[in-house]
């Protein structure tokens, strides 16, 4: 049940350890808000009395045993010696107590109790029972402070280094409230009317994030003043902007404009199913909690189609959470890969690791194959960019083999590219060039064939083949239906006429580009290549001030959004313009890439047929 998260499987074993020694037929790690109105919060229960765990527990024992130390232990109920006169929950009879400590706003119990009277118990049993006890206040306490602080605080035991990915290290999914981060995506949208649509889906994270950090278990009033004001928010988004909330839009209208248009067609319906879900919940309700689960996960995709990273990340993590709880492992995967491509995009090398991790383990339990090779095709990312080129090559390799074995479009594509980049990675761009050919002859839609046909254009020219480059670079942009994959066309097809030296003409697309609102887009990591390659083209063109200004602008764009790759790469060619141009002129075809010109002679000709059939004219 928690194959993909190593820490909570941990947990159910000490659990399982605390019912053994006690003879009892339910075990939980709880909590209780030391502010708050005393309510009791279930971490993690395991129950073997009942198929659906019980979740109920008083807080009178809780508030007797902190008076009685930290750590300590007390036994309440039907049991010779215990402290009589305290409630437990109905049907329970008796209760073993240990008392782990607090976290500064929490106070944290370990609840061994069972529906029938029992004998104390003796000491040998009982100083056992607490350090079984001390085992999972470690991990509950302490997890922040030795770097196990949950999903993206932790990293995997063996990874991905090793034959197999090993599971992640993630006792406690995140609690800190994380939708500020949501907010950042606003930054580089201009306009106040860019900043609403951002500031609806903050408060609608908000009344989200309530419900699921209190477990379900929120004060009275306090999840519906947060929905309340979170659908204030949609009716003021409504009213400025028209009721064309699930309007349909056949083509993407770029722009300010064009970006609220977007929201509205593809997230206003999310807004609204998220806090249909979180109305008037006055009980528990798995039914209610799975649905939430799939309306966070499709609003995170929603929010992630816009280049929205970081609020996605935020809403993948509430939906895994939501997941979680209810056992619905097919979105906990799926969430737990979004969240691994979101640090992966950030360079968190050993936070998306883990996360890829759990992915993969969930997708195993599952049967899941699919899911599966996506998530090794994550790891294969995540070595290629850290050097590790074998093991790279040998996930692209199985990535392939289970493509083949499903006979999916998708999973072939994914595979030749992360194979084609590898190569590339090695110096092996001649060998690339096929590799992104095999992409796109695999990939079943025009969509995904462009992701192919710009890796291709991108070898092209680092051969020295500017005038392939150019030819694919044109079919990306006739074939293209997303602007995002446009737009990063028109810049490299920019690009190409620095390459040759022409500055005219490079000005000439370059104002082509800067009419797309791409600096207003909130796309992060788009900003980063586009002010990056803009620095290196004038540098191309012997302009070295304004190169540096660009890189300048560049280095503190990556720091703001924690675009490590490219902040270091930008530092490098501040460091030294000529070699920067040096190391994107250059060739880099490597002395033993032995691949055979008529395949890239073959790859041309396919690309020459791509540009008459887009353009007969």
């Amino acid at each position: 049940m928690h194959a993909g998260d190593r820490a909570r499987a941990e947990l159910v074993e000490y659990l399982a350890r605390c019912a053994e020694l006690v003879a009892a037929e339910r075990a939980a790690v709880i909590w209780v808000d030391e502010y708050g109105e005393g309510l009791v919060h279930t971490h993690l229960v395991l129950d073997l009395g009942r198929d659906r765990p019980r979740r109920d527990f008083d807080v009178d024992p809780m508030r007797v045993a902190w008076t009685h130390g930290v750590p300590g232990l007390v036994e309440f109920g039907e049991v010779a010696g215990s402290i009589s006169g305290v409630r437990l929950p109905p049907g329970i009879r008796s209760c073993a107590l240990c008392t782990l400590g607090s976290d500064g706003t929490r106070a944290w119990f370990v609840a061994v109790d069972s529906c029938s009277p029992r004998m104390p118990l003796d000491p040998a049993t009982a100083e056992d029972l607490m350090y079984v006890a001390g085992r999972i206040g470690g991990l509950v306490l302490h997890a922040e402070l030795d770097g196990r602080g949950g999903p993206g605080g932790g990293g995997p035991d063996g990874g991905v280094l090793g034959e197999r990915p090993a599971p992640p290290v993630m006792p406690i999914p995140r609690r800190s409230f994380d939708g500020w981060t949501i907010l950042r995506d606003i930054e580089d949208q201009r306009g106040p009317d860019a900043r609403l649509p951002v500031g609806v889906r903050f408060a609608v994270y908000r009344a989200a994030f309530a419900y699921v950090d209190e477990e379900g278990v929120v004060p009275g009033g306090l999840l519906d003043a947060q929905v309340e004001s979170a659908r204030r928010a949609v009716r003021e988004f409504r009213e400025k902007h028209g009721e064309q909330g699930s309007t349909a839009i056949a083509e993407p209208v770029m722009g300010d404009v064009g970006v609220l248009e977007e929201m509205k067609r593809a997230e206003v319906p999310c807004w609204e199913k998220v806090l249909d879900l979180l109305d008037n919940v006055d009980a528990p309700d798995e039914e209610r909690d799975r649905e939430l689960a799939v309306a966070l996960y499709e609003w995170g995709e929603a929010v992630d189609a816009q280049g929205h990273h970081l609020g996605a990340e935020a809403i993948y993590r509430v939906a895994y959470r939501v997941a979680g709880a209810v056992y619905d492992h097919a979105v906990s995967m799926k969430s737990a890969r979004r969240i691994a491509r979101a640090l992966r995009r950030r360079s968190l090398w050993p936070e998306a690791e883990a996360w890829y991790g759990a992915a993969f383990r969930l997708a195993e339990v599952l049967g899941d194959r699919k899911e599966r090779a996506l998530a090794l095709d994550g790891m294969c990312e995540i070595h290629r960019a850290r050097g590790n080129l074998p093991r790279a090559r040998e996930l692209a390799e199985e990535v392939l083999a289970e493509g083949e074995a499903l006979g999916d479009g998708t999973v072939l594509g994914l595979a030749y590219l992360a194979l084609q980049r590898t190569e590339k990675a090695a110096g092996r761009v001649r060998s690339a060039i096929p590799l992104a050919w095999k992409a796109i002859e695999a990939y079943p839609t025009s969509r995904e064939k462009v992701w192919g046909l710009m890796a291709l254009a991108n070898a092209f020219r680092m051969i020295g083949d500017l005038e392939s480059a150019e030819r694919t670079y044109r079919v990306v942009l006739t074939l293209a239906d997303d602007w995002y994959y446009r737009v990063y066309a028109m810049d490299a097809f920019a690009f190409m006429a620095a390459c040759r030296g022409d500055r005219a003409e490079y000005e000439r697309r370059l104002a082509k580009v800067d009419e797309e609102p791409w600096k207003s887009s909130g796309r992060t990591y788009m900003i980063a290549e586009f002010l990056y390659y803009r620095g290196i083209a004038w540098a191309m063109l012997e302009d070295d001030a304004a190169a540096r200004k660009w890189l300048e602008r560049a280095r503190h764009h990556c720091a703001e959004f924690g675009l490590n790759e490219y902040y270091f790469k930008v530092d490098r060619a501040l460091e030294d313009l000529r070699q920067a141009v040096a190391e994107v002129e250059a060739s880099t075809v490597a002395e033993e890439d032995d691949a055979p010109w008529t395949q890239i002679e073959g790859v041309r000709r396919g690309v020459e047929k791509l540009a008459a059939a887009a353009d007969p004219a």
